[in-house]
C-alpha cells in the first residue's frame, strides 16, 4: 500500500494487525508480533526494545484500567503496525473497547521528586511520550485509539572480512 505524506513523497507501507486478549499472558506474543513485524525494516535492537516497552506500558494500562470485569468479560486490544518499508517510520496503533480514557490528559509527573514523594500514575505515559516522536489519542465508535509513531534506526550489516 502506498501512502503520500505532507512532503509529497510516496512511501511503500506495510500494515499488519492482530487482536490480543488484554491479559498479562499475551505479552510474550505481543513482543514476538512487534519484533517479527520489524524484521523487514532491519530495526536496531534498541528500537525494538523501545517499541516493546511502549507496547508493554500501553497494554498494562488497558489491562489494568480500560475494562471492568463485571461489565466486559471479553477484554481485547488490537495492535496495528504500519511500517514504512522505504524509510524509517513505525506507527503502532492500540485500539480497545474499554471505557473512554485519554492518557495524554494525565498530568505530567514531577520526575524531580523521589518515587515516594511523587503522586502515583502518569509515569508510564510520560515515558511513552518521551521515546516516541508522536502520540495521539482519539475516541471513535466506542473505541479508544492511541497512535504512536517513531523513526527507527536500521541495523547495519557487519562488513565481511577480506581474504
Amino acid at each position: 500500500m502506498a501512502q503520500a505524506y505532507p512532503d509529497k513523497r510516496v512511501y511503500r507501507m506495510k500494515k499488519i494487525s492482530r487482536v490480543f486478549h488484554a491479559e498479562a499472558y499475551e505479552m510474550n506474543d505481543v513482543y514476538a508480533f512487534i519484533s517479527g513485524a520489524l524484521v523487514p525494516m532491519r530495526a536496531s535492537g534498541k528500537d525494538v526494545a523501545l517499541l516493546e516497552m511502549v507496547a508493554d506500558e500501553i497494554f498494562t494500562n488497558v489491562m489494568s484500567y480500560a475494562y471492568e470485569l463485571e461489565q466486559c468479560p471479553d477484554k481485547w486490544v488490537t495492535l496495528e503496525m504500519c511500517l514504512d518499508l522505504d524509510g524509517e517510520t513505525v506507527t503502532m496503533t492500540f485500539i480497545d473497547g474499554g471505557r473512554p480514557f485519554d492518557p495524554l490528559k494525565a498530568p505530567t509527573p514531577d520526575i524531580t521528586l523521589s518515587a515516594s514523594e511523587r503522586a502515583i500514575g502518569g509515569l508510564g505515559i510520560h515515558i511513552v511520550r518521551s521515546v516516541m516522536e508522536d502520540v495521539h489519542y482519539a475516541r471513535d465508535a466506542d473505541k479508544n485509539i492511541l497512535t504512536t509513531r517513531k523513526k527507527i534506526k536500521k541495523e547495519t550489516q557487519p562488513e565481511r572480512g577480506g581474504a
